[in-house]
């Protein structure tokens, strides 16, 4: 995206926000035009633009949205889908509940089928270890200690993706994808 395709989103966002830009001055404008020029140079213009309109229709504030705000719409709009801590705990919870007694041969093949963000929470031994545990042991103690853990890896995981350009993350989390599913 071009610093002239970045002032045009900052023009736009200003006809509809005009008290979020009352007290730029010349020099701030500047600034800012700097800040989000940068910040967007290596993105798509269409998709920044899809996550400014899309914020801009659905925005119950009186202020324009910000970097972050848009940048995590730009994720949002690319379908990547980052697992939450509950889904990854039902998806696991279920799976050692279904162990049974079976060997550890035998609950290889089926782990590894696994998405792989259930497999980065729990390792192998995990699985066994929580299904020959009391269910409501399971429940009480690991259950609050896994949500707030996966959590936070969740958050760093999902700045991360923000981080650089959506688009390249986007990209490499797809092809990341397809390689833990050809393990």
């Amino acid at each position: 995206m071009t610093q002239e395709e970045v002032r045009q989103v900052l023009v736009f966002l200003k006809e509809y926000y005009p008290q979020s830009f009352v007290h730029h001055s010349a020099e701030g404008s500047r600034m800012v035009l700097s800040v989000w020029a940068e910040t967007f140079q290596d993105e798509d213009p269409k998709l920044v633009w899809s996550a400014v309109k899309d914020l801009v229709q659905t925005n119950t504030t009186n202020f324009a949205p910000n970097i972050g705000q848009i940048r995590e719409k730009m994720l949002e709009l690319t379908g990547v889908h980052i697992m939450s801590a509950e889904e990854v705990w039902n998806i696991a919870r279920k799976f050692w509940c279904n162990l049974g007694t079976r060997s550890a041969s035998e609950i290889e093949p089926r782990y590894k089928e696994l998405p792989e963000e259930v497999r980065r929470a729990f390792s192998i031994s995990d699985m066994i270890q929580h299904a020959d545990m009391n269910t409501a042991d399971v429940l009480q103690f690991e259950k609050p200690r896994f949500l707030k853990e996966y959590r936070n890896i969740e958050s760093q995981h999902k700045e991360k993706m923000l981080a650089g350009t959506i688009s390249q993350n986007v990209i490499s989390y797809g092809e990341h994808l397809m390689i833990g599913e050809e393990k």
